[in-house]
């Protein structure tokens, strides 16, 4: 999912607390210097009424993930060992890689996103690590 839902109730709650505003404020016997902080304090209220359910719902899909992942599978010892250490014969050859690939890992992945027990909801905006 992308970032569409938040940019769409951001733009949303400003228009709805300018209307508003305009409806039941009266602009042309305040001041600008009231209207404005007025306008951004009913945008910043609204707001946290509009993207709330949208925070409960992506934070309970990451409970349910968490709650529902398998454990981790154990490492076996001989992959948690450099290849350093190893004492080679002229005819072998190690090859030194960054990643680990394990069937029984990836299998589980897949296991994990496929399952129908945490539904995605449509508001869902994956965390970035980085």
């Amino acid at each position: 999912m992308s970032v569409g839902p938040l940019t769409v109730e951001i733009v949303f709650t400003f228009c709805l607390s300018a209307i508003l505003l305009y409806k039941y404020g009266n602009w042309k016997k305040h001041h600008v210097f009231v209207t404005i902080p007025v306008l951004i304090a009913w945008y910043f209220s609204f707001t946290i009424i509009v993207m709330l359910p949208m925070d409960v719902s992506s934070t309970s899909y990451r409970q349910c993930l968490k709650e529902n992942s398998p454990p981790p599978l154990p490492t076996p010892a001989w992959e948690n060992t450099p290849v350093e250490n190893f004492t080679s014969n002229a005819n072998e050859t190690w090859v030194s890689s960054p990643f680990r690939v394990s069937s029984r890992s990836t299998a589980l992945e897949t296991e994990l996103f496929d399952d129908p027990v945490c539904k995605e909801p449509w508001s869902y905006i994956p965390r970035q690590n980085g």
